[in-house]
């Protein structure tokens, strides 16, 4: 490289020794930052920054450096004088110093500390966009699910709707089904009515018909009881006898009185039965206890003669008053 001193090392190699940096070069390095801090960058343009266009803002970033670094070079390198061998002299010293690794060590850190910057004001407005973005995706998802939620009210809604309407439909398909049928059978309506007025007089008739009959029973009965309550009036106040319905209203009790002769009230008691499967004659109880009362049971089942068998129990009690 022009303008750089040559060293020889021991093994013979040149090497070259790069020399002290000087005031021009001082005053380039410094210009140079200025222009990339005034190079157009904004950093409040960051939040409308493109990541895809990163890569055109670097190159386009170090160009205009490269841009601004030329006029400083220029300005710097065409100092005014007149001997034209100091004036290549000098501009072989700046491009030394330019081109020195000290120099280009200088521009990568100014130029690492711009990236930097640009990374971290970059980063923070990324972070603020996907916060905001954020908040406006929480929002969006919930307004999602109450729509949903609402999406799923009105299909609910909907198909309660439509079975209410299916079974009003049905319901009005009886009704006019009904309409017809009634309409249809109209005309049959007044001959129904007039064999109804027929069969209710026939009915009432019937009716009083019956109410006669059943009254001229009841007056019947009436004079049966009578007549039946003469003859056991009789019984009891003279021959002593009188018929009790049992407490179950199932059997029949025959008390006998005026048999003992010292004591007319005295009671003699027997109870009898019938049997609803054999329709046999049965006894339940009997005071005091007779003898042949069996046979008397078994007599009276053969023939039915209920006259007799009061007539043989009220003998033998009175045997058995007369035997004590």
């Amino acid at each position: 490289m022009e303008g750089q001193q040559k060293l020889k090392t021991k093994n013979g190699q040149k090497k070259t020794k790069p020399k002290k940096k000087t005031s021009s070069t001082i005053i380039v390095q410094q210009d140079n930052y200025n222009n990339m801090e005034n190079s157009g960058y904004n950093s409040q343009n960051d939040s409308e920054f493109d990541p895809s266009s990163s890569s055109s803002l670097s190159s386009s970033s170090s160009q205009q450096i490269v841009n601004n670094n030329q006029p400083l070079i220029t300005n710097i390198t065409t100092p005014p004088n007149n001997n034209n061998n100091n004036n290549n002299n000098n501009n072989n010293q700046i491009l030394e110093d330019i081109y020195s690794d000290e120099y280009c060590e200088n521009q990568m850190k100014c130029m690492e500390g711009f990236i930097k910057k640009w990374k971290d004001e970059y980063i923070g407005s990324i972070k603020g966009n996907v916060e905001h973005h954020q908040i406006e995706l929480n929002n969006y998802t919930f307004q999602l699910s109450e729509l949903k939620q609402e999406r799923l009210f009105l299909q609910q809604y909907k198909e309660s709707n439509q079975r209410t309407i299916e079974l009003q439909i049905i319901q009005l398909q009886r009704i006019n089904n009904e309409i017809e049928s009634i309409e249809k059978n109209r005309h049959q309506l007044p001959i129904d009515l007039e064999s109804k007025k027929l069969k209710y007089q026939e009915e009432t008739q019937r009716i009083l018909t019956l109410s006669s009959t059943i009254k001229s029973i009841e007056d019947q009965t009436i004079k049966q009881l009578l007549d039946l309550d003469y003859p056991l009036t009789l019984f009891k106040n003279y021959l002593g006898l009188e018929f009790q319905k049992l407490s179950n209203g199932d059997g029949l009790k025959l008390i006998f009185t005026k048999i003992d002769r010292n004591n007319h009230n005295r009671e003699f008691t027997i109870s009898i039965t019938v049997d609803n499967l054999t329709d046999q004659y049965i006894l339940v109880n009997c005071n005091p206890m007779i003898s042949d009362l069996d046979q008397s049971i078994k007599k009276l089942n053969e023939t039915g003669n209920f006259s007799f068998f009061v007539k043989s129990i009220r003998k033998q009690f009175v045997n058995k008053t007369i035997h004590k």
